[in-house]
């Protein structure tokens, strides 16, 4: 058995724990009181090293993923400033992908996302603060949407490594495969 295969496997078991680790975290998300929700909301935009004591609390408590914390913070956050009263779950690539092919997304909109795709994700959070503006817009524009907020987490946990750009990749084909069919 090569290196290269086993390599594979190693990451192969990794994505499928954060997979499932993941989707409970969302899940105990959703659990959460008003007030520790109303907590992460007000944190929207802010990274982990930022975040006040009730943010804090309320995020450990759902018991995140170990591993790039700081992605799953930014998650909690949105995922609470979202708040859809809807089982029904898209990515968000998917979503903003529909609402371009709908023209519910201007051509700045469109330059957004393309500035976002390019941009890494950094302690300093400014890529966390495009994210943010981005989801501001798709929660106006949508209407019985909710964001598969445990796919935003892997997509960000992917985006963070330096030596891969799959979750922009993954973002760039399904936004142009659907906005550009003519």
């Amino acid at each position: 058995v090569g290196r290269g295969y086993l390599k594979k496997l190693v990451e192969t078991q990794r994505r499928e724990e954060t997979v499932t680790h993941g989707e409970a975290f969302i899940e105990k998300l959703a659990k959460l009181g008003n007030g520790e929700r109303a907590a992460l909301t007000r944190s929207v935009g802010v990274m982990l090293s930022e975040a006040d004591a009730k943010a804090l609390a309320a995020f450990y408590r759902c018991h995140p993923p170990v591993k790039d914390e700081d992605c799953w913070f930014a998650v909690a956050c949105l995922c609470c400033f979202w708040d859809a009263k809807t089982d029904h779950e898209e990515p968000i690539e998917i979503v903003f992908a529909q609402l371009l092919e709908k023209e519910k997304i201007s051509k700045s909109m469109l330059h957004r996302m393309e500035m976002l795709l390019d941009t890494e994700w950094d302690d300093d959070g400014f890529m966390l603060i495009k994210l943010t503006r981005l989801i501001q817009v798709l929660r106006q524009k949508t209407d019985g949407v909710n964001i598969d907020f445990a796919a935003l987490g892997r997509d960000l946990c992917e985006w963070k490594k330096k030596d891969s750009n799959r979750g922009q990749r993954r973002w760039a084909r399904e936004i142009y495969k659907v906005g550009n069919e003519d």
